[in-house]
C-alpha cells in the first residue's frame, strides 16, 4: 500500500513538473487593425448659368454649401422659355446615388407658380462614382394662356437634391 502512495506522490509531482514546463513555454500576439470611412459629398456646381431669349431673365444661387438652387426668373410673359445649365460633381470618395429631389417655392405669386412649367432633366441615372459629372438642366416655361393677373410679378424655385451611399440597404 505503501508503494501505491508512493507512486501516486510521483506521477502526481511528474504532472506538476510537466504542467509547470508546459505553462514556461508560452508566447503572446497581439494583432490591431485601423478603419477608415471614406466621404459622401456631392455638390451643385454652375456651368454654362442661365439662358433666355432678350426679354426674360432671372438668375440662381448655389447655397447651403453647394447642396440646394434656387433660381429666381424675372421677364417672363405667356409662352417665355428659360433654362439653367448645371452639373451635379461627386466630390466625395465614395460612390452616391440620387435619393430624392424636393422642390420648393421660395418666393413669389402661388399664381404664378399655378401658371409655369419647372422641368429638371438629367441623365438617365444619378449613380456618381467618385470624381464623376453630371449635367442637368431645369426648363421654365410659361403657359401660352397665362392671364393678366401675372403680370409684374417674380417666382424663386428651389430645388434640394438629398444623395446617399450607394447602393442603398
Amino acid at each position: 500500500m505503501k508503494k501505491i502512495y508512493v507512486l501516486l506522490s510521483v506521477m502526481v509531482l511528474a504532472l506538476m513538473t510537466a504542467g509547470f514546463s508546459y505553462a514556461y513555454w508560452t508566447d503572446t500576439l497581439t494583432v490591431s487593425g485601423t478603419a477608415r470611412t471614406g466621404t459622401l459629398d456631392v455638390d451643385i456646381v454652375e456651368t454654362d448659368g442661365v439662358e433666355s431669349d432678350d426679354y426674360a431673365g432671372g438668375s440662381a444661387a448655389i447655397t447651403s454649401g453647394a447642396n440646394k438652387l434656387s433660381v429666381t426668373a424675372t421677364g417672363l410673359y405667356p409662352g417665355a422659355e428659360f433654362y439653367y445649365y448645371g452639373q451635379i460633381v461627386n466630390n466625395g470618395s465614395i460612390p452616391a446615388v440620387l435619393q430624392s429631389i424636393t422642390e420648393t417655392l421660395v418666393s413669389g405669386s402661388d399664381a404664378l407658380r399655378d401658371e409655369i412649367d419647372f422641368e429638371v432633366t438629367y441623365a438617365d441615372t444619378l449613380d456618381l462614382e467618385p470624381g464623376e459629372e453630371i449635367d442637368f438642366t431645369i426648363y421654365v416655361l410659361v403657359h401660352t394662356d397665362a392671364g393678366n393677373e401675372v403680370q409684374n410679378k417674380s417666382i424663386t424655385v428651389a430645388w434640394e437634391m438629398v444623395f446617399g451611399q450607394y447602393p442603398i440597404t
